[in-house]
């Protein structure tokens, strides 16, 4: 098969990666993940004779899939309908041990990997998803941030790529044809240890606002000094007087805002069968029936609704505070942990462009309600578990990012959120994004 040679921009500890398996608290082939199999594949545990028991098996569990064209072939579940049947009692995958990884499908050999190529076909991106325990870990060690290399590669025409900027994308949007220059620049403002996290992601709104006016007036050639501009003057230092007088919303009605945009989001998502959801509702003291129901299936995925509002415990606001000073104790020595996770999905999700909103500023809400929503849960378990330490802050955002990076039906649903409660400017926004006044309450 014809090849084609790229250049890969890819996390420097990209290749450091390898799969935890059975030390997997969520392990992914326990989750009942839908499991495509490729045409390649498939046609390879087809025709497999030997071993003969595992031969007997790839033919009982593996079908034929026609409901989506990019699959061949799917894994059939049974027992609990969730654990793939290839698992072993180590929770190591039996297809791996006895065939290799290369014989693996796309899916299972590709997770947690994204691969983006452009429109060019000379240039690639490889990342690693943060909803995957194993690169959380990594995101522990890299202590000075995530850094960047660049290598040459050959790439086998028919790769199974996630997504990209292609000419299409151009067509419609001339402004994605800097893509690189506004992605980096982002990466850039998330760095700066200058500022905090909450700090960074308002300066990345600074840039983001910029760029949605000139796009807005078809006024393209600026982007490029629009983003020097901006990066220019953090490098000086000159955002900083701005940044100290940003308001700060009080506790109470911070924690009003949180109850709502959790409410609507827990809707949505599932974290582990709700027990996430449920026990930042319980720390918190966030009163309600927490009873689910399983509605019809839709797009094969279980909708659930919540039965009664939320509404705050007599509790809830010192509850709140509590992990609030909790999670700025925890920060003191692990907000790199954030902004690896932040640098990673702005990478790893190409933004502000690779997102179903199509509006830059929209994916700039979007990505600032991701951060809220995994900041609002590690407060709520901060709110209550006194243990709280490096095992469960990477089990608790793994699981997180599993409901909110893989799922695309958070994301219009967040941005109509924040644009219903009124944040739709950047001042707006602000109050949100910032810590809380912790003092007054």
């Amino acid at each position: 098969m014809e090849k084609f040679q790229v250049t890969i921009l890819k996390p420097d500890f990209y290749d450091r990666f390898h799969c935890l398996g059975g030390l997997c608290h969520d392990n992914c082939c326990t989750e009942g993940w839908k499991i495509f199999i490729d045409k390649k594949t498939y046609k390879y545990y087809h025709n497999l004779h030997q071993p003969k028991e595992l031969a007997v098996r790839l033919k009982k569990y593996i079908t034929r899939y026609k409901d989506d064209p990019r699959a061949w072939g799917i894994i059939k579940y049974d027992n609990d309908g969730k654990t793939c049947p290839f698992q072993n009692e180590e929770s190591w995958c039996e297809l791996q041990l006895s065939l290799g990884e290369k014989y693996l499908s796309n899916t299972c050999r590709e997770y947690p990997r994204t691969k983006n190529l452009f429109v060019d076909d000379k240039t690639a991106q490889y990342s690693l998803s943060s909803s995957c325990e194993a690169v959380l870990r990594l995101f522990l060690e890299e202590k000075e941030g995530i850094g960047f290399i660049e290598e040459k590669d050959e790439i086998m025409r028919g790769t199974v790529f996630s997504g990209g900027i292609d000419q299409g994308i151009l067509t419609r949007r001339p402004i994605a044809a800097h893509w690189q220059t506004i992605q980096y620049a982002g990466i850039d403002i998330l760095q700066n240890r200058q500022y905090t996290i909450e700090e960074r992601l308002i300066i990345l709104g600074l840039l983001c606002q910029k760029l949605q006016v000139l796009e807005d007036n078809n006024r393209i050639d600026e982007v490029n000094w629009a983003v020097k501009g901006l990066i220019n003057a953090l490098k000086q230092n000159n955002e900083q007087e701005l940044l100290t007088v940003l308001p700060k919303a009080k506790l109470e009605s911070h924690l009003l805002f949180y109850e709502k945009l959790f409410s609507n989001v827990a809707l949505i998502i599932t974290l582990k069968e709700k027990g996430i959801l449920k026990t930042l509702a319980t720390n918190i003291d966030w009163q309600t029936d927490w009873t689910f129901q399983q509605g019809k299936k839709e797009k094969s995925s279980a909708q659930w609704e919540i039965n009664n509002q939320i509404t705050n415990g007599e509790n809830s606001c010192q509850r709140y505070q509590k992990g609030c000073l909790r999670y700025q104790e925890m920060m003191a020595e692990k907000e790199y942990f954030i902004e690896n996770l932040l640098v990673m999905e702005w990478f790893r999700q190409l933004l502000p462009f690779e997102k179903e909103t199509g509006n830059i500023w929209h994916n700039y809400q979007w990505f600032c309600g991701l951060f809220m929503i995994i900041r609002l849960i590690l407060i709520g378990m901060l709110a209550g578990d006194e243990s709280f330490g490096e095992k469960e802050l990477v089990r608790v955002t793994a699981a997180s990012m599993r409901s909110l990076g893989h799922n695309k039906n958070v994301t219009l649903p967040v941005v109509a959120f924040l644009n219903d409660a009124g944040m739709d400017t950047l001042a707006q926004l602000t109050t949100a994004i910032n810590m809380p006044d912790l003092a007054s309450l």
